[in-house]
């Protein structure tokens, strides 16, 4: 491997271990609803909080950039809201498209009442604003 190789893939990993701490992603294959710990935005995969798990302080502009390599956009299909804050959830990338926000400490499933056309619609997330 070349010295100049060698210097872009440490680079490459470098900012990649960066951005997950910045952005508090937590990816896991299965989680349950109690894994959402206090002061974060979780969402699942899965209706019941099932399937693929992440977790936010902040938030993410594009869901189709894989989290612990797995790609969120439009899976999502329940939320936990542990933080203090609301959160909004976007159907197009980079805030755009149709928004749902979510009161502080918020738990549901989107097929709940006004949330079953959100089901598996969720391409960006991010703190309301205030």
């Amino acid at each position: 491997m070349t010295p100049k190789l060698r210097s872009l893939l440490f680079a490459f990993a470098s900012s990649v271990a960066i951005a997950f701490a910045t952005l508090g992603f937590a990816p896991s294959a299965s989680a349950t609803w109690d894994q959402c710990p206090s002061g974060w935005f979780c969402v699942w995969t899965d209706a019941d909080y099932q399937g693929r798990f992440a977790r936010f302080q902040t938030g993410s502009n594009n869901l189709v950039v894989p989290i612990g390599g797995y790609v969120f956009d439009n899976k999502i299909s329940s939320a936990r809201n542990r933080t203090n804050v609301r959160f909004c959830l976007y159907s197009g990338y980079f805030y755009g498209g149709n928004v749902r926000s979510f009161d502080p400490q918020f738990t549901g499933y989107y097929y709940d009442n006004y949330l079953d056309s959100f089901n598996d619609a969720t391409s960006s997330i991010k703190k309301c604003a205030a």
